[in-house]
């Protein structure tokens, strides 16, 4: 059925398992996502347009699409930003280069949140850490992630 010529290819081409877990994603079964709620209340021609005319202005476009389901603009824009994530996150090739842009130039910044100082003394490492994405081994990320979700550290990417 969806096995056409140019996807085994692209199967074929790939290089590593993440190449091919990304080529796989739009096909793999899903469960409900807020994507789908979103299609389901009629924004996804709002998702459209937004990406289609960057000299619209997202807000105004938005307020065409407040219904019962849709309370205000701002709902409709989280609906719209909803399906073109999930849209995004799909491409196979987007997130790949993504992938390649973050490993070539993101870094990974942790700072203390104010008045943690003392509370959380055992991160201190990592109060004031910089450090290349691609350089951060799972270790780090893991005690740096803990620190965040102790309220502890606040964590960018940077790019």
């Amino acid at each position: 059925g969806k096995l056409t010529e140019e996807l085994e290819a692209k199967i074929a081409a790939a290089a590593t398992k993440a190449e091919l877990e990304d080529i796989y994603l739009p096909y793999k079964p899903k469960r409900r996502t807020k994507a789908e709620i979103a299609r389901e209340r009629g924004l996804g021609p709002l998702a459209e347009a937004i990406l289609a005319d960057r000299s619209k202005v997202p807000a105004e476009l938005a307020l065409a699409y407040v219904t019962e389901e849709v309370a205000d603009a701002k709902a409709a824009l989280e609906g719209a930003r909803d399906i073109l994530s999930e849209q995004f996150a799909e491409n196979a090739d987007l997130v790949g280069k993504l992938r390649a842009y973050m490993k070539e130039r993101a870094f990974l910044r942790a700072k203390v949140v104010d008045g943690k100082q003392e509370a959380g003394a055992k991160f201190s490492d990592y109060f004031d850490h910089v450090e290349r994405w691609s350089g951060v081994p799972s270790h780090r990320a893991l005690a740096m992630l803990r620190g965040r979700n102790e309220e502890v550290l606040s964590l960018d990417i940077e790019v």
